[in-house]
């Protein structure tokens, strides 16, 4: 029978295939949008960036929702033998949000409608794909938690490649193709309520899955264990290496998307088709399936601070050539390359932040994590509306592309000034020590 953790590292999978899938393939709607709302493509871009906008805003509240949930189910004298706690309920409520929020967007006429609908969208999806990444983190140690999470993201990358090319046979089957210069076409619409009645069917299976592990108690007698409440969230923010991985990712969130949102137009303007366009943004997806794994599995040997500078340094390169790769092979071949390396930008901080405050802020970790997501928000929703609007200034991506390449150079730059965790957890065990020297002092004063 397959463990509590190992289904677990499923569900999320699952959430994960369908969410990021969700979101990694917006790009495709991006000129069906712009033909039906008859705006320029840097305002289409908005509602496509706002499927992963929303659920950046909304990870903090989502992180909230399940710190009180599983905090009030392990309070519950029926769930005191349990090891694990299910979280079904709010899972499913994200589910439900998200299909709501594609069937919205498939009735609407106009770009002001098409971003309130996808603010459900991401809004649902954080939800779900978010905090399953924390319920990850809770049943595995560091020697093995990079690769468990690796393995779990998978599934944005199978999602991806999975869900671009669902999509773009939808679109294709709906005589999509035909756009071109029309502005009447009503396939996209058909196919967001098909996206969203099979993904409410994928996320149901996953919520099924997914149980997060009972924290240890914190009057453990392992001296390497210290009191889950020894930060607060409030404290937990304040603290310099969670304040520098929420450095890096607000900044580097400005450009990691650019090249999922415009990758398709890119190649459907230098003359490739639909279908080959297509093929470029699945191969993100399909590399990305391989590279969180391997990646993970990197980063439990070589260091998880070490391994996401690495993975970092190779994506400015692929978009520093990205414009200047104008043949089909090329193009396939940078997707492939941008698309293993890129899985490290979300799945391995998570991993950071459970080295740093798993022990010491474990109550509190999914809005831990969730403040990681949160601020990536203005990145996320600006970055690929701005290459947009660099486009239709310009008529080429050349300057989007440079302007990419510099915000990832910033990003990465600000995680090298991370503490070690050696340090820290020093830190935090002085810390620990020093209060419960106070608290012993207390107790003999109340004695007295």
């Amino acid at each position: 029978m397959p463990t509590t953790a190992t289904l677990a590292v499923c569900g999320s999978f699952l959430l994960h295939f369908v969410g990021l899938g969700i979101l990694y393939s917006s790009g495709l709607f991006v000129l069906p949008l712009s033909y039906a709302y008859d705006t320029q493509r840097q305002q289409a871009s908005l509602v496509s960036s706002m499927f992963t906008g929303s659920m950046l805003l909304t990870s903090l509240s989502a992180g909230r929702v399940f710190d009180t949930f599983y905090k009030r189910q392990s309070q519950n004298p029926s769930n005191k033998d349990l090891n694990s706690i299910p979280m079904f309920p709010p899972i499913m409520l994200g589910g439900v949000l998200t299909a709501v929020g594609l069937f919205s967007l498939s009735y609407t006429n106009n770009v002001v409608s098409g971003i309130f609908a996808s603010f459900f969208v991401g809004a649902g999806a954080s939800l779900f794909a978010i905090p399953s990444i924390t319920v990850v983190q809770s049943w595995f140690d560091k020697s093995s938690r990079a690769t468990a999470t690796g393995f779990a993201m998978a599934g944005s990358g199978l999602g991806n490649f999975a869900y671009a090319i669902f999509i773009s046979r939808l679109l294709e089957y709906y005589d999509e193709e035909d756009c071109e210069g029309r502005g009447d076409c009503e396939g996209w619409r058909k196919a967001l309520r098909i996206e969203a009645i099979v993904s409410l069917a994928l996320v149901l299976l996953g919520s099924c899955l997914i149980k997060r592990k009972k924290v240890v108690n914190s009057t453990s007698s392992d001296p390497d264990v210290h009191s889950e409440d020894l930060l607060t969230f409030k404290q937990a923010v304040m603290t310099r290496p969670l304040l520098t991985v929420i450095g890096f990712k607000s900044v580097f969130a400005f450009a990691y998307l650019n090249f999922f949102v415009h990758i398709v137009a890119y190649c459907e303007g230098i003359g490739l088709s639909t279908e080959d366009s297509a093929l470029a943004l699945s191969l993100i997806g399909c590399a990305s399936i391989a590279g969180r794994v391997i990646i993970g599995m990197m980063a439990d040997k070589f260091g998880t601070t070490n391994t996401l500078i690495s993975s970092m340094v190779v994506l400015i390169a692929c978009v520093l050539i990205w414009t200047h790769v104008e043949s089909l092979a090329g193009l396939l071949v940078l997707s492939c390359c941008y698309g293993f390396f890129a899985g490290g930008f979300p799945s391995l901080p998570p991993s950071i932040i459970a080295e740093y405050y798993g022990k010491v802020a474990g109550s509190s970790l999914f809005q831990v994590i969730g403040v990681n997501f949160f601020l990536e928000t203005p990145g996320a929703t600006i970055g690929p509306s701005l290459v947009g609007y660099m486009f239709d200034v310009s008529g080429t991506y050349e300057s989007g592309s440079y302007l990419t390449a510099g915000f990832m150079i910033v990003g990465v730059l600000v995680l090298a000034t991370i503490p070690k965790v050696e340090d820290w957890d020093e830190k935090m065990k002085s810390k620990s020590e020093a209060e419960a020297r106070r608290m012993t002092k207390a107790g003999d004063n109340t004695i007295l």
